[in-house]
């Protein structure tokens, strides 16, 4: 029976600590930056769109990186601000910081960068994802968060433990 509770615990332990896959990078300019790998949270017939929460522990200032994968003709940047929807019914505007067409895998991707204040991280931190909706080509694409409601919550955790 010892050996099960063991075995048990750390199956469990394993679980939470690989859910924390922390990446880190030490830029040239001497910044260092903890961030995951983005996981996708909506998935439309012509986007998908993931996130990745970034932190710097210079600054120790956090920023939420969106990519969109384009899968129509409706390629561009993403601009204007991200808005966030959470399960506590409270908005959130973001207004972008850097925004990029990169190619990821052979796929056209928008990459933005957003800063997030204190009141922002609070929010994020508590509540799940709802929805989602940022601006390509002048056009306000809105989308329902169908996984990973609670990554935020999940990544902050990971980088505050």
């Amino acid at each position: 029976m010892k050996k099960i509770l063991t075995l048990l615990i750390l199956l469990c332990f394993i679980k939470t600590y690989s859910q924390c896959n922390i990446k880190t990078t030490h830029r040239p300019d001497g910044i260092t930056v903890k961030y995951f790998t983005p996981k996708p949270v909506a998935i439309s017939k012509s986007h998908e769109a993931g996130l990745s929460l970034y932190y710097s522990v210079n600054t120790k200032q956090y920023t939420l990186t969106i990519f969109v994968l384009h899968k129509s003709s409706n390629k561009g940047k993403t601009t204007g601000n991200l808005i966030l929807q959470t399960t506590n019914n409270v908005g959130i505007s973001l207004t972008s910081h850097i925004s990029k067409m990169i190619e990821m895998n052979g796929n056209d991707v928008s990459m933005t960068i957003y800063n997030l204040t204190k009141k922002d991280i609070i929010e994020l931190k508590t509540y799940n994802l709802k929805t989602v909706a940022f601006t390509i080509n002048g056009e306000i694409i809105g989308m329902t968060v169908t996984q990973n409601k609670d990554l935020i919550i999940n990544e902050y955790n990971c980088l505050n433990k």
